[in-house]
């Protein structure tokens, strides 16, 4: 009897294992809903008090959106997908100074931009382990871009900063100041448990300046953790 139970308690396992994955020749759709951090890799354009160049720091968003795999062996599938993607960027203290001896501090800064990104992706399954290495292209398309801030302008006297006024928190859409699309190389793990899937990705930047404006400017550097729960056609 003990065994009889055993014999049936590994074939549920292994009839569990083998369903960590679509079989080939399967479609599926992944609704997504996930979380990111992101920042402008190289961004030089914001100087301290003392000249030296501020780092962006990663600031939290959201993803969303849905994809398609089609799984062709049962070690490789495809995936194609639409998702909307809230990153950007954020500077705790920053300045712009001018030749003239005026300046603009900027405290809290934020940059929120908004894309609707387009991914293929090549997915390569480790086995039956329910484990797969995911990397394709990915084309974004920026919605907009809101920046947040305090802002305050003046003059250096005797080194010293005097404002032409006192500062004020605002924000601004600022959608032309950047590029429109944004080219990228998704790359990471996934998980799959029976339909729920987690993926961890990072994009690598292609576009080599997200400023318009701006020579040398900074790259979208994001990191994402998704969640997704698969349906197959």
């Amino acid at each position: 009897m003990n065994k009889f139970l055993t014999a049936l308690m590994l074939l549920a396992f292994a009839a569990t294992y083998a369903k960590a994955q679509p079989a080939p020749g399967t479609t599926t759709i992944y609704p997504r809903l996930g979380v990111n951090l992101s920042k402008f890799a190289g961004d030089e354009i914001f100087t301290d008090a003392s000249g030296e160049s501020v780092k962006s720091k990663y600031k939290f968003g959201v993803v969303a959106g849905a994809e398609v795999e089609h799984q062709f062996t049962p070690y490789f599938a495809a995936s194609a997908g639409l998702l909307y993607s809230m990153q950007g960027t954020r500077y705790d203290e920053s300045y712009v100074y001018d030749p003239n001896g005026s300046y603009n501090l900027f405290k809290d800064m934020k940059y929120t931009m908004h894309y609707l990104n387009l991914p293929i992706l090549a997915v390569f399954n480790i086995g039956n382990s329910g484990f797969s290495a995911k990397c394709g292209v990915q084309l974004g398309y920026l919605l907009n871009a809101t920046s947040n801030n305090y802002f305050e302008s003046g003059h250096v006297i005797d080194g010293q900063r005097v404002p032409n006024e006192p500062g004020s928190d605002g924000s601004a859409t600022v959608t032309n100041v950047f590029h429109k699309l944004d080219f990228s190389i998704p790359a990471g793990i996934s998980y799959q448990y029976k339909n729920l899937t987690v993926d961890l990705r990072y994009n690598i930047a292609i576009t080599g300046n997200v400023y318009k404006y701006v020579e040398d400017g900074a790259k979208n550097s994001c990191i994402s953790l998704i969640l997704g729960y698969g349906f197959t056609l």
